[in-house]
């Protein structure tokens, strides 16, 4: 799923911290060229597809809106992890208004803030009113 990032944001985390959230975990396995998932007791191996992210310039203010479609495409069942890897905890924070496709999310490994971002299943157009109304309420 696409991830769109503000150029500027400064996340407030005392702010945050106090407003109603969802979470989810997730396992990974990182190697030194693919990362490795378990889905339903078996182990998928995902290949990052980078792409040049497209942007939007002063999409809310002054701030650009960088619109990213890199992501993991599952490869297939692997059999063997190989020696050389990292198991890493991922958190995932989603903050979402009411009646919204629109969640902010925050990633976290270790209680550290690692990334954090904007998701949605909306069009551009919509996109803009969601993200608006979500920095009213995490800043």
């Amino acid at each position: 799923m696409t991830k769109y990032y503000l150029d500027g944001l400064i996340v407030d985390v005392n702010k945050i911290s106090k407003i109603k959230y969802n979470e989810t975990y997730e396992n990974i396995i990182l190697t030194n060229s693919f990362l490795i998932k378990s889905i339903n007791d078996d182990y998928f191996k995902f290949i990052i597809k980078i792409k040049e992210p497209d942007c939007i310039e002063n999409f809310i203010d002054t701030m650009d809106l960088f619109i990213d479609d890199t992501h993991f495409k599952k490869s297939g069942i692997i059999h063997h992890i190989p020696m050389d890897h990292t198991i890493v905890k991922v958190k995932y924070a989603y903050y979402k208004n009411n009646n919204s496709n629109t969640s902010f999310v925050i990633e976290f490994i270790d209680k550290k803030i690692i990334d954090y971002y904007f998701k949605s299943t909306e069009k551009i157009e919509t996109i803009h009113n969601d993200v608006s109304t979500l920095l009213k309420t995490i800043n």
